[in-house]
């Protein structure tokens, strides 16, 4: 069996590596993640806190924006 030119192989698979780690991707998963704040602890209840009220108004502003369509659109 004939093998195919491995350098071009090499040449192709080091240009895929390159961008998969300069590339973006959904969501931002290739950023590193660093935290909020290194001098506070990881149980601090303002750490906390933020994070849940972001949440909780990341999912109402998603609810109103579904509510809205259904109200323009659903008829």
């Amino acid at each position: 069996m004939v093998r195919a030119d491995n350098r071009r192989g090499d040449k192709m698979t080091a240009e895929l590596e390159r961008l998969a780690r300069e590339g973006e991707n959904v969501g931002g998963r290739a950023l590193p993640e660093v935290p909020l704040d290194p001098a506070a602890p990881a149980n601090d209840g303002i750490e906390i806190w933020g994070r849940r009220i972001g949440r909780t108004l990341g999912w109402a502003a998603v609810v109103f924006l579904l509510f809205q369509l259904m109200r323009i659109y659903g008829s």
